[in-house]
This record gives structure tokens, C-alpha cells and sequence, in this order.
């Protein structure tokens, strides 16, 4: 069974209020909104099923805590991602990518120093 705190927290929830008039409207409830509106209360302690004992708020309480469950799992999961991304070389950082060698390399072919290879330089 529900505790009070679960089913206030079941009929304040604005889409399972949007969903519960639908659900009038869909059955042809006379003022469907303001009905539901004026007895969410009452709605979310009724049993969400023909002989079931959990009642719409003890399903949102449920729904609440998967919710959290997966929040955080995702919070965890982009944590570990920030810090991988945070851990990258950015691209002329990276000794992995552009090597000393290659940019001393280069060096010595622009200025020609004398311990490059012979090969032709830029402007000529």
C-alpha cells in the first residue's frame, strides 16, 4: 500500500494528471478534466488493475524509484565519458598523432637544418 507522501507525489504529477484525463475523455467521462482534476486524490488510491492489489500510486512510486535507478546510471555513465573526453590530446597535443619526430623532421626540411634529409623546401 502507498504511504500518503506517494500518492500526493502520484496526483501531483502533471503528466500522469494529462494522462488520467485522456483516459476520462477517452471514456466519455462528462467533464472529463474537471472530474479527474477534483478527484486525482481518490484516482491514484484505487487499484491499477481487476483484482490488484497495488493502487496508480504504488505504480508511480515504483516508476519514481526505476526513474532514479536510470537517471543515475546515465549521470554515472556520462560521468565516466567526461572524464575520457577530459583525458584526450587535443590533436597537436597528442605526441601519439603528430610525433616530434615528424615535426623536427619538418623543421629541418622548412629551415634546412643540417641534420635533415635533402629535400625541397617551401619557396623554392
Amino acid at each position: 500500500m502507498a504511504t500518503i507522501a506517494q500518492e500526493l507525489a502520484a496526483s501531483q504529477d502533471a503528466d500522469l494528471l494529462k494522462r488520467a484525463i485522456q483516459a476520462a475523455q477517452r471514456q466519455r467521462i462528462p467533464n472529463a478534466q474537471y472530474s479527474v482534476e477534483a478527484n486525482i486524490g481518490l484516482l491514484v488510491s484505487l487499484p491499477a488493475g481487476a483484482g490488484s492489489t497495488q493502487t496508480i500510486a504504488d505504480e508511480h512510486a515504483y516508476a519514481v524509484t526505476e526513474h532514479a535507478r536510470a537517471v543515475a546510471a546515465l549521470d554515472e555513465a556520462q560521468a565516466e565519458l567526461n572524464a575520457k573526453r577530459a583525458a584526450l590530446a587535443s590533436p597537436g597535443a597528442d605526441p601519439a598523432r603528430v610525433t616530434d619526430e615528424y615535426i623536427m623532421h619538418a623543421i629541418g626540411v622548412l629551415f634546412k637544418a643540417p641534420n635533415a634529409e635533402e629535400t625541397t623546401t617551401v619557396g623554392e
